[in-house]
């Protein structure tokens, strides 16, 4: 049910001041005052089937049909109830969300793995949040060029504040993550941890990903490939460990292991400096680049490129590609 603005709606007193049939006299929009509104007269409690609130009389006054958190192909909709509206006291065990309607409790699911967004359910304070799957041909953008690549795919949720998470989640800022290429991608929902043993997708490691003094669970490599060697995917790339990425460049078939840098750009090794380049598709990408001065300092397939570098201070220098 979306929300109703600038409506005439007639005042009441008590129910007999209603002539339409199915609705009732309450405060509708907390304004103090009372109106003939809508309330639920159904068959429906919380948590059933509906595709009306009148459906809903469980709930009664404040009745809400909303729609279920997960990929809307074909949305899913559930009785519910406007928070302290009417009769509405939401039930044992739910919450009210930021958007004012009692939500229901669900596994959180932000951080494991997936192969497309049905995979993906999660208990948010917002209901009317999408699940999304971060995998490689993601339909989450007009491109798929465009869209986050993650190996084995990752279950999250936009953001923009801790309370649209899940619980035992939180919201990232913009440019604390990374995909597997080095992009810098959206805000989203990401799973807390206090070490790896929290983390249920295969190949993450908990660490502070964004350097915000907390731990995340975030994709880490643990192969056998180190910096510069080739790769697929950044799990291969047990030299680089935390932060590892696979980077390709340009139509590059192959990539090579390097590490991420957006949030740390002195964080990498000796010899190495943080690139900062925009892709075709417009996405930042922060990775570790070896300095040099000619071929002779780079790794077997790589050349050393004039002014290859482009560093944070906007000044350019020599980097191996």
């Amino acid at each position: 049910m979306g929300a109703v603005t600038n409506t005439c709606v007639p005042s009441c007193s008590t129910d007999d001041d209603c002539e339409r049939p199915g609705y009732g006299c309450y405060d509708a929009n907390l304004d103090g005052r009372r109106e003939c509104w809508f309330e639920g007269t159904g068959s429906g409690d919380y948590g059933d089937a509906c595709e009306y609130a009148i459906d809903c009389g469980g709930v009664g006054q404040g009745a809400v049909c909303a729609i279920d958190n997960v990929w809307p192909e074909e949305p899913d909709y559930f009785c519910t109830g406007a928070c302290g509206v009417g009769d509405v006291e939401c039930p044992d065990g739910w919450g009210c969300s930021g958007d004012g309607i009692c939500i229901r409790p669900g596994e959180n699911q932000i951080g494991t793995s997936c192969e497309d967004y049905g995979d993906c359910t999660s208990a948010v304070s917002n209901p009317y949040q999408y699940d999304l799957c971060l995998i490689e041909d993601s339909p989450m953008s007009p491109s798929v060029d465009q869209a986050p690549v993650m190996e084995e795919g990752y279950c999250t949720l936009y953001c923009q504040e801790d309370a649209d998470c899940a619980e035992g989640s939180r919201c990232t800022e913009p440019g604390d993550l990374f995909d597997d290429r080095g992009r810098t991608i959206a805000p989203f929902c990401v799973r807390g941890c206090e070490d790896d043993s929290d983390c249920p997708r295969q190949g993450d490691g908990c660490y502070d990903v964004n350097h915000d003094g907390q731990r995340e669970c975030w994709p880490r490599g643990s192969g056998p490939a180190t910096y510069d060697e080739p790769c697929q995917w950044g799990s291969e790339c047990g030299g680089v460990g935390e932060y590892a990425v696979c980077r390709f460049q340009g139509d590059d078939e192959q990539g090579r292991c390097s590490q991420y840098c957006g949030r740390d750009p002195e964080g990498c090794p000796g010899g190495y400096a943080c690139h900062f380049e925009i892709d075709g598709w417009g996405q930042f990408i922060s990775t570790c680049v070896r300095e040099c001065d000619d071929d002779s300092d780079c790794a077997p397939g790589m050349e050393c490129v004039d002014e290859f570098i482009h560093y944070d201070d906007f000044s350019r220098g020599a980097g191996c590609r």
